[in-house]
Order: structure tokens, then C-alpha cells, then sequence
């Protein structure tokens, strides 16, 4: 069960509750973390539970390379970003949460 405590998310692990804060968490965060479209064209959407994301996500390509993506926080759990520059093909996402960095496969086809 995920629910809101103050401005944290929370799980309630056998009846206690719990913020997201270890590493054992950070494969309930997986799940809880949207990235889409899926395959995604001009624009990467990012939604998350609130105060679970701690910096601002990245794109890296298929060899590594950081791109000079801009992800706008719209708003606490939602993230936007203009993919129109990049090529088509395979990238990684980034994500650093209270728990650990997630790494998402994006595919961005136009």
C-alpha cells in the first residue's frame, strides 16, 4: 500500500511505515516511476511520488555521452523534457531518488 505522509511517500510494509530511503526500496520506486511514451517521439514525460526524485533526471546515448537534455519540472511529481534533437535510437534515463539511481532504456523514435 503507497500512500502520502506530509509532502513524503510512503509504503506500509507489514502494517509499519516506511519512507524511501534504501536501497531495498529503490525496486518499489522502479515500479512506481513512469516514464513514457514508450516509444517516445518529441517529448519524455517522467511522473514520480512526490519527494522521491533528490536531482533533476539525465539522458545519456548509446555510448555514454551526456546530452544537453533540459527536464522541466512542471510540477512535485512530473517531469518534461523536448526530445525534437535527438536522433532516433536507444538512450538510458537517469534517475536519482532517495533510494538510489534508477536507469530506464528509452527508445525515441521520430
Amino acid at each position: 500500500l503507497y500512500y502520502y505522509f506530509g509532502s513524503q511517500c510512503v509504503h506500509e510494509y507489514f502494517g509499519k511505515r516506511k519512507t524511501f530511503t534504501g536501497v531495498e526500496d529503490l525496486k518499489l520506486l522502479k515500479n512506481l516511476i513512469t516514464v513514457s511514451p514508450q516509444p517516445a517521439n518529441d517529448v519524455l514525460k517522467i511522473n514520480y511520488p512526490n519527494n522521491v526524485i533528490t536531482k533533476t533526471p539525465v539522458l545519456f546515448d548509446i555510448n555514454g555521452k551526456l546530452l544537453n537534455i533540459v527536464f522541466v519540472k512542471e510540477n512535485e511529481g512530473n517531469y518534461r523534457a523536448d526530445i525534437n534533437e535527438c536522433a532516433s535510437g536507444i538512450y538510458f534515463l537517469n534517475i536519482e531518488t532517495t533510494a538510489g539511481t534508477l536507469r530506464r532504456k528509452i527508445i525515441i523514435t521520430h
